[in-house]
């Protein structure tokens, strides 16, 4: 199954939900696959559905970075960004 998400499946996962695009990625991560290119294919999807993902879905795709030893500084910044944006919103209206 994995072998062929990476050969027939990677240009599409784009059009996936975000519940789909995690558990997608993290049967990847945490079977630690090898193949860069399955890896590019998921982090464009989590680009482009970036701010449809919940907070708690965007540390886990993080963790998933992490277990596989991908440094994406510039998926934890605007994770994080987001995530404090978010807080200060909060505090001000509060």
């Amino acid at each position: 199954m994995m072998k062929e998400f990476s050969t027939e499946y990677k240009e599409s996962i784009g059009e996936a939900s975000t519940v789909h695009i995690l558990k997608i990625f993290d049967k990847f991560t945490q079977s630690n696959w090898l193949i860069a290119d399955t890896y590019n294919s998921l982090i464009a999807a989590f680009g482009k559905r970036f701010d449809e993902f919940s907070f708690k879905e965007l540390a886990a795709f993080n963790l998933g970075l992490s277990r596989v030893g991908l440094r994406q500084q510039d998926i934890l910044t605007e994770s994080v960004k987001r995530i404090t944006d978010f807080a200060d919103k909060v505090e001000e209206s509060g």
